[in-house]
């Protein structure tokens, strides 16, 4: 809530003059007015009990009396006819019943009006009751038979007389119980008449309190709608609909203002989008020219010209940072000096202002002004330069390089700019890294796949060549000996030596030149079967099972040199009539080739006895992440059976 002091400035501020302002909350009105209005009808219905409560106890009395005076002459009657016994109780009764009337019983409720006259009534007949009565009463049941008569006749009197003033007592109880019904039946009224002008009364003031500033700020809002933001909404109360009515004006304030500079602000957004745009496409450029770069030279000379042309730059160069000698090497530059170029080729890091941004990876643009020389003998300020920007091209909060642009006039750059300049520093550091992570694993592959190459030649080749080398040792021994037929038998060794050592090579050669398109292994296994039937004789088919994406090229490369390997063991060992290789498509791919041939020991396998060709199967499978499978018994052919999973496969473990 706001303070009095806030609540004075309104009212001065505002073209109102009838406020009443006050402190109280909405509830706290709403309660007062609620409460007195309680506080009356209580008041009146308490009244109206009192008067209903005096006029039930008037008329119980009154019956009292009345059971009084028919007692009284039951009394007499049983008095006359010696029913002693009886009219014991009848006495006590009736002493019993005015005592209660005397003293009043509220749980009937019983009571006499609290008036002089009819307790002074009514002690005249409780000592009437006791100094005569009674006694009359006694003289009578002690007297003898002759006196008796007259003595009863004599009580008649007496009896009359004292039943006259108990008539008396109840015509005075009667009055004061006409008089107290006239006074609840105006109490009734009036009840009646305050109900009806009270609720006018809290209509009225709720209306006042509560619905004339909601329909005040109803109005307000209608005309706002309208346009018209200089309405203002009475603030009548300092509660929560005053809250409100100050809440409405200062919003119509503000929309007023939002308003008379809406133009201005639109002009302000809109440079503000074309600003956003412009570095939205300047990213998106740099982010393309960075991917489509075709090496790193080239990748940084793009980068490097695209922010002079941005910027407006006179020269820029971007070096390359090597943190294990401290040093910074020049890579690209364009318009700078020959004599800057010459003196920036090697620098070290920490030698110049740009060293110390190069050697504290910082993610911060710096603008170095090149004509103060505080610090450093700037060498750019000598070719003309007046400002030098430096922007260090880090990856993971590490120093990859440093970006330079060089001004000839002093330059200021903005925060936004600023902002900009780092994300593109990151683009490059981000493509940089990528860079060399792509020629480090073209790298480790041709290393892995010439040492695979390496290990088939010497495995194959080499053994061969050992072989014919050793027969041609064991031909000179039988020529020398002059023997004919041994020389034969070596000649016809080295010829089958020399014709496989022929077919290895050939094998080789297919096999290295073998290449798969994203979607074609298929196509490549039924040409590998087909020149294998070809070249063998021995019968090949190609079954094919379900359907799945296709595999990456590398795994189809090494799933076809697998395949190529196994028939190539086939046409070594095998000695069958037909190979086959079936593929399975689903969660992941299957791939198996079998023979009809001899078969092999597995158990030697598994011992570490596997042949020259096993060892290269499985050296290729563990590079794609797959496994591979022997199963043979001798005489009942072999299968290998290769599972390589797919790439959703992959991503699940």
């Amino acid at each position: 809530m706001p303070s009095r002091d806030c609540a004075n400035h309104v009212k001065a501020l505002l073209p109102y003059k009838d406020f009443v302002f006050s402190s109280r909350k909405l509830v706290t009105k709403l309660a007062t007015i609620s409460g007195a209005f309680l506080l009356v009808a209580f008041i009146a219905i308490g009244l109206t009990l009192v008067e209903s409560w005096n006029l039930e106890g008037a008329g119980a009395a009154i019956n009292a009396l009345g059971s009084e005076r028919m007692r009284s002459y039951h009394i007499a009657f049983l008095l006359e006819q010696g029913q002693l016994q009886e009219l014991d109780r009848e006495i006590a009764q009736f002493e019993d019943t005015l005592r209660l009337i005397r003293l009043g019983d509220p749980r009937r409720p019983l009571y006499l009006p609290k008036s002089e006259t009819v307790y002074a009534h009514m002690d005249k007949i409780a000592q009437e009751w006791s100094d005569e009565i009674l006694p009359a009463i006694a003289s009578i049941r002690s007297a003898d038979v002759s006196h008796k008569a007259m003595l009863i006749a004599d009580f008649s009197n007496r009896l009359d007389t004292f039943v006259t003033r108990i008539d008396a007592l109840v015509s005075i109880l009667e009055r004061h119980s006409d008089n107290n019904l006239s006074a609840l039946r105006t109490l009734q009224i009036g009840l009646l008449v305050l109900a009806l002008l009270g609720t006018f009364v809290l209509m009225g003031l709720l209306y006042l309190v509560v619905v004339r500033p909601i329909i005040s700020l109803r109005d307000g809002m209608r005309r706002m709608q309208a346009e018209d933001f200089n309405v203002r909404v009475p603030m009548r109360s300092m509660d929560e609909i005053g809250d409100l009515a100050i809440g409405f004006n200062s919003m119509v304030s503000h929309l007023q203002q939002l308003y008379d500079t809406l133009e201005l602000r639109v002009v302000e957004k809109t440079h503000s989008l074309e600003a956003h745009r412009d570095e939205l496409k300047t990213l998106y450029e740099t982010t393309a020219l960075l991917a489509h770069a075709p090496n790193l030279e080239e990748m940084c000379r793009t980068f490097l010209q695209q922010l002079m042309s941005k910027y407006n730059a006179d020269g820029g160069m971007l070096r390359l940072t090597d943190r294990n000698q401290g040093k910074m090497h020049l890579f690209v530059h364009e318009g700078l000096p020959p004599t800057l170029v010459t003196a920036e080729q090697c620098k070290g890091m920490g030698e110049c202002f740009c060293g110390e941004v190069a050697a504290h990876p910082y993610p911060t643009v710096h603008l170095i002004d090149a004509s103060d020389h505080s610090r450093y003998e700037y060498g750019c300020n000598r070719e003309g330069f007046g400002a030098v920007l430096a922007l260090p091209v880090l990856w993971h909060d590490r120093s990859l390089g440093l970006c330079n642009l060089f001004f000839k006039e002093n330059r200021v750059i903005a925060p936004q700019q600023r902002k900009l300049l780092e994300t593109l520093a990151q683009h490059l550091g981000a493509a940089i890294e990528s860079s060399r992570i792509v020629a480090a694993e073209k790298e480790l592959a041709i290393s892995s796949e010439r040492n695979i190459i390496a290990q088939e030649l010497h495995d194959r080749i080499a053994q061969s060549l050992a072989f014919l080398n050793l027969q041609t040792q064991m031909l000179e021994n039988a020529i020398a000996r002059n023997d004919s037929a041994q020389v034969s038998d070596d000649l016809q060794r080295i010829r089958t030596g020399v014709q496989e050592s022929y077919e290895d090579v050939r094998e080789l050669l297919v096999h290295f030149r073998s290449r798969v398109s994203e979607s074609d292994l298929e196509t490549e296994l039924a040409r590998t079967l087909t020149k294998f039937e070809s070249q063998t004789g021995i019968k090949t088919s190609l079954i094919q099972y379900g359907h799945a994406l296709p595999l990456p090229p590398e795994q189809q490369a090494q799933v076809l040199y697998i395949v190529q390997e196994a028939l190539s063991n086939v046409r070594k060992h095998a000695h069958a009539t037909l190979a086959e290789v079936i593929v399975r498509r689903g969660e992941d791919y299957k791939f198996s080739i079998r023979d009809d041939g001899c078969g092999i020991d597995v158990d030697t396998i598994s011992q570490g006895n596997e042949g020259i060709g096993m060892s290269i199967m499985r050296e290729r499978v563990e590079r794609i992440g797959g496994s591979v499978e022997i199963k043979s018994y001798p005489g009942h052919g072999t299968k290998v059976q290769l599972r390589v999973p797919t790439i959703a496969e992959r991503n699940l473990e």
